[in-house]
């Protein structure tokens, strides 16, 4: 068996741009808008390994830079007699040769991938309210929208992907697909959360607090190349109640995680060495696995400081 030495040269740089405009009309309110611009270097993929099957093993083994650019705008505000603080922001971001860590299931490798051409867009709404009647108390409220595809990005198949599925581009020895205008992986369109916070101190000295935050995120996929990874929409709840002794220093908590005790998850990918027959008719899909959020939880924690 001969060996094949691969060999490449790669040297970069680049000039990143940052600037920001801000008019504060009042000391309540403040107005925003930037350019901004982010960069991160090319390198070499040592998780990569040479097949006879890349028409560019060069390429499977290296990755280009990666460049961001857009605008943001935005409100800062303080109202209702500055019991109330609202941030409201908008963006859109272009992205080129954005780096992707893909897992290649047939070889149990890892790769990094450059996606062409991508955008995404959207707002956040964040809010804050703090009634002057009633002191210790804080409510929070937040809404995001994001708007995040694929505008030109040729990639791998899922492992067994069809033809008829997508998968039905060759490149040398192997098949891959069209993914212009697919959604970006781990990125809900929309998203909102919902936060009471309190703490009073009692006659006896002792401090008393709880909260409680809900989370809500509608579907997204669990990986780039993957078209039928989905995590589904989902609610969560997180509570606690504490009692503790700011002078003597020790604390009693309930805690509380993931109360609605929902199946999150965070990333899905191929199981090795299962599927097969990718880009043919005769393709199978193999087993999937994903990294999972622990389900509910329910701690209590007894904490002592001086």
């Amino acid at each position: 068996v001969q060996d094949r030495i691969l060999a490449a040269d790669q040297s970069f740089d680049d000039f990143v741009p940052e600037v920001t405009f801000r008019y504060q009309p009042s000391d309540n309110l403040t107005y925003f808008v930037a350019y901004k611009e982010g960069w991160k270097s090319g390198g070499f993929d040592n998780g990569s390994i040479d097949s006879t099957l890349n028409a560019d093993p060069i390429g499977d083994i290296t990755y280009e830079p990666e460049n961001v650019s857009g605008f943001e705008a935005g409100i800062k505000a303080l109202v209702a007699d500055g019991s109330l603080e609202v941030n409201f922001d908008v963006y859109s971001y272009e992205y080129d040769d954005l780096q992707l860590n893909y897992f290649n299931s047939a070889t149990f490798a890892y790769r990094t991938l450059n996606a062409e051409e991508s955008e995404s867009q959207g707002f956040e709404l964040q809010m804050t309210y703090m009634p002057k009647t009633i002191d210790g108390l804080r409510l929070t409220a937040a809404y995001g929208y994001n708007d995040s595809n694929y505008v030109k990005f040729v990639g791998p198949c899922a492992g067994g992907q069809l033809p008829s599925e997508g998968c039905n581009i060759p490149d040398g020895g192997l098949v891959l697909q069209n993914l212009n205008g697919s959604k970006r992986a781990l990125a809900p369109e929309n998203r909102a959360n919902l936060g009471i916070n309190y703490n009073t101190m009692l006659n006896s000295g002792l401090e008393f607090g709880f909260n409680a935050n809900m989370k809500y995120s509608t579907k997204y996929k669990l990986n780039d190349v993957i078209p039928d990874a989905y995590q589904p929409d989902y609610e969560t709840i997180d509570a606690g109640v504490y009692l503790s002794s700011p002078d003597k220093g020790w604390k009693l908590a309930l805690v509380g995680r993931n109360l609605t005790d929902e199946y999150i998850q965070t990333r899905g990918t191929d199981a090795p060495s299962t599927g097969g027959g990718t880009g043919t008719e005769a393709g199978f899909k193999g087993d999937r696995y994903a990294y999972v959020k622990p389900g509910r939880t329910v701690a209590l924690k007894l904490s002592y400081q001086r």
